[in-house]
C-alpha cells in the first residue's frame, strides 16, 4: 500500500491522475462509467478548488483508493 501525503488540492488530483493512468483508465472511460463531464475529471485531476468533495471521493472509490486523515506534527 502506498501512501501520498496531501496537503493541498493539487496533490490530490495528481494522485488520482497517477494511479488511473497506472490503472490504464483514459479520463474519458472514468468521466463515462461514473457518470462526469470529462471536464469534471479533468478539473479534479489539476486540484480545481470548485470540485465538490463528494464527487473527489466517488472518483477516488472508483480507483480503488481511500483517503485517511491523520494528525502529522
Amino acid at each position: 500500500m502506498t501512501e501520498t501525503p496531501i496537503w493541498e488540492g493539487t496533490d490530490l488530483g495528481h494522485a488520482l491522475r497517477d494511479r488511473r493512468k497506472h490503472l490504464g483508465i483514459l479520463q474519458s472511460k472514468a468521466a463515462a462509467d461514473l457518470g462526469f463531464s470529462h471536464r469534471l475529471v479533468s478539473e479534479i485531476e489539476n486540484g480545481r478548488d470548485t470540485v465538490a468533495y463528494g464527487k473527489i471521493l466517488r472518483y477516488a472509490s472508483y480507483l480503488g483508493m481511500g483517503l485517511v486523515i491523520r494528525e502529522h506534527g
